[in-house]
């Protein structure tokens, strides 16, 4: 091999592994972006429900309606740092459901919950609060709590 053309030759297999190696460090990237995405999501709002939606084999009629609905829920604080959603559907943690911000201080949850009488709370910067939106309130232990009717 000639001394003149080494250069050229280290600089030719540079480029090579260069080409080689990019797609790898694209797709890594890739994979890291995605583990962050995941890692953001709140399955606790995705639990699995069992549901029955055949309650016999009769299959001469009309298919029988889900007993689930996606119920939307919202609350307007726009001071608030956190707002979090508790209720019957979630065993009354106050973790379990986080709520996204929106636009003007408008705190969203879309949650699929039975049919029924749902009885809850807003957890505003760690502080129970009631749904002024609500219609009804009960009295629960001595606490009360806004009610949400699912049909």
């Amino acid at each position: 091999m000639d001394e003149r053309n080494k250069p050229a030759i280290w600089a030719a297999g540079a480029v090579a592994l260069a080409i080689l190696l990019a797609p790898s460090t694209l797709l890594l990237k890739a994979a890291a972006r995605y583990k962050r995405a995941v890692d953001g999501l709140n399955a606790a709002a995705l639990r699995p429900t069992r549901v029955r939606l055949i309650p016999d084999r009769d299959t001469s009629g009309p298919p029988p309606e889900s007993s689930l609905s996606f119920v939307d829920f919202s609350a307007r604080r726009p001071r608030a740092k956190s707002v979090g959603l508790v209720g019957d559907f979630n065993g009354w943690s106050p973790r379990a459901l986080p709520m996204r911000r929106g636009p003007g201080g408008r705190w969203t949850l879309t949650l699929p919950l039975p049919r029924g009488r749902q009885r809850y709370l807003f957890i505003v910067d760690g502080e129970p609060e009631l749904d002024s939106s609500s219609r009804e309130v009960v009295e629960i232990d001595g606490r009360k709590a806004s009610v949400k009717i699912v049909r």
